[in-house]
């Protein structure tokens, strides 16, 4: 899987391969699911997360996403 993220406008991480799986869970693969966000007990804020729905054709071709 591959990963951009921008953190109050900034660009913190640019296609970045994520090489292994998060942990516990089902089986990794191409298929949508779901996004969770975890605070593991500590204080957290979330605030104007945006999510976007990724073209199916780039991401079978490995492209980053257009942001």
């Amino acid at each position: 899987a591959r990963i951009s993220v921008q953190q109050n406008g900034v660009l913190i991480h640019d296609d970045y391969a994520l090489k292994n799986k998060t942990g516990a869970g089902e089986k990794e693969g191409a298929n949508p699911g779901s996004i969770k966000f975890q605070g593991h007990h500590n204080s957290v804020r979330f605030r104007n997360a945006w999510i976007q729905r990724l073209d199916l054709d780039e991401v079978k071709e490995n492209k980053a996403p257009k942001l």
